[in-house]
């Protein structure tokens, strides 16, 4: 795909997420989303469509200003989840639906995975000899054990919002966290076989191939 194609399709997903993401803040706000009948507080939902509107703009915005660029796929990836993300818990499908919140947190902890699998695979290709991650099996360890560590990040950040705001938006009890580590697990290790898979293919040098930085690299692109 070219450079100028790249960009339309940047500036037309940037447009159509601000606009669902924007839209989903005025149904929040006028109490016309289910999310808020489950329970959810209007502050919460609005604030998720704040943070899901930032994360597009940084995304975005990196490559139209020709900084930096994932492949498509990638971003695709990423695209979605934020769309998952905000869109279910405007309509209260994680309060309202028993397992909907582990399911999301296996599909959550599987896009940090491949976000750390691209990560390894920078360290493993752009870094001295000594600093390598030696062969495709320890990029694969290193990707499920990382990622998991920051699925225990999050859990840990979201009982300190709690504490800090004075109220349960994000924990609702240890048994529901301790779930959301299971299903952690489970969304990593289907993220592992995914990139022990992806490795086979090509190696850490092929998926890094879509990896752009700086204006000369994208005109190549």
């Amino acid at each position: 795909m070219g450079d100028a194609a790249e960009r339309r399709i940047s500036w037309i997903m940037l447009a159509a997420g601000l606009l669902v993401m924007g839209a989903m803040f005025a149904l929040s706000s006028n109490g016309m989303v289910r999310g808020l009948d489950s329970g959810h507080p209007v502050e919460y939902l609005q604030g998720t469509c704040i943070a899901g509107a930032i994360v597009l703009i940084i995304i975005f915005a990196l490559r139209l200003l020709n900084v930096a660029a994932l492949p498509m796929w990638f971003v695709a990836m990423l695209y979605g989840d934020i769309f998952y993300y905000v869109l279910s818990l405007c309509q209260g499908l994680y309060l309202d639906v028993s397992w909907w919140g582990y399911v999301s947190h296996m599909v959550a902890s599987s896009i940090v995975g491949c976000i750390v699998f691209v990560a390894m695979c920078a360290i493993h290709e752009w870094s001295p000899p000594h600093v390598t991650l030696g062969t495709g099996g320890g990029i694969v360890a290193m990707t499920f054990l990382t990622g998991l560590a920051f699925g225990g990040i999050w859990e840990i950040i979201e009982g300190y919002i709690d504490i800090i705001l004075g109220a349960s938006y994000m924990s609702y009890s240890a048994i529901d966290t301790l779930c959301d580590l299971a299903a952690d697990a489970v969304g990593m290790a289907c993220a592992a076989a995914a990139v022990w898979f992806a490795l086979r293919k090509g190696g850490a040098k092929h998926v890094l191939a879509g990896v752009r930085i700086g204006k000369n690299a994208m005109n190549k692109g």
